[in-house]
């Protein structure tokens, strides 16, 4: 799995987001997204806004105590 979720104009005509989870030792607590004018989003890339929200709410998830969903580098 990727990690984020997005969404192309599927909600709102000009309106483009990338969303990931955030949890921690409890479960889930929320969401993070990023959320703007297709335009915008589109420029950034799906995939690269997409991996950044990600990788931002893996470290919001590890301060909450979720460890897991940090990578570590090196190791499988």
């Amino acid at each position: 799995s990727r990690g984020y979720a997005t969404d192309d104009e599927e909600f709102t005509t000009g309106v483009g987001a990338v969303t990931s989870g955030i949890t921690s030792e409890r479960g889930f607590e929320g969401i993070m997204s990023l959320i703007g004018p297709i335009t915008h989003v589109k420029q950034i890339g799906f995939d690269v806004a997409g991996r950044r929200v990600a990788a931002t709410a893996a470290r919001a998830s590890f301060a909450l105590g979720d460890p897991g969903r940090v990578k570590v580098v090196g190791v499988d």
